[in-house]
């Protein structure tokens, strides 16, 4: 399997740790700066995404370049709080009225699917990361958000 380098700038470290879970994590290594003259694949983007995409080239054997303005996984990925559902927007109510029922409910599954897959690969790549399902809660914020909440 080919390595993968990353060419990133990374943020100062000052900037890393208005993220709590940061807190008491040693510094990311270095990345170089210069990307590799040649690759198979270039992957822009080094969130969840990203790294995927890097991980799966790499281990099918192809060079692979990560390239990214800030650290590995500073993005978007970085600050969702680590929040994983099943949650598709819009409503299957408003999904089938746009797509038809079979449609609406394949894209639907489309969020468990994608729970399931994000769960078998924290077990195969042994990911010590507190992954747990353990249900899902939500709130309506006025009384015609309840009432659209009943209609879901």
């Amino acid at each position: 399997m080919t390595t993968n380098r990353l060419a990133a700038t990374a943020p100062a470290s000052s900037d890393r740790r208005d993220i709590y879970w940061c807190d008491g994590l040693p510094a990311a290594p270095a990345t170089p700066r210069d990307p590799l003259p040649q690759v198979d694949v270039a992957i822009i983007g080094s969130g969840y995404t990203g790294l995927n995409a890097a991980l799966v080239t790499a281990r099918a054997g192809r060079s692979t370049l990560v390239l990214d303005a800030g650290a590995p996984g500073w993005g978007c990925s970085t600050k969702n709080g680590g929040q994983i559902s099943t949650s598709i927007k819009p409503t299957l109510k408003m999904l089938t009225s746009r797509y038809g029922a079979q449609k609406a409910r394949a894209i639907r599954q489309e969020g468990i699917d994608a729970l399931n897959w994000i769960d078998g690969f924290i077990q195969s790549e042994a990911l010590d990361c507190d992954f747990a399902r353990c249900g899902r809660y939500q709130a309506a914020h006025s009384p015609k958000h309840f009432d659209a909440l009943l209609m879901f």
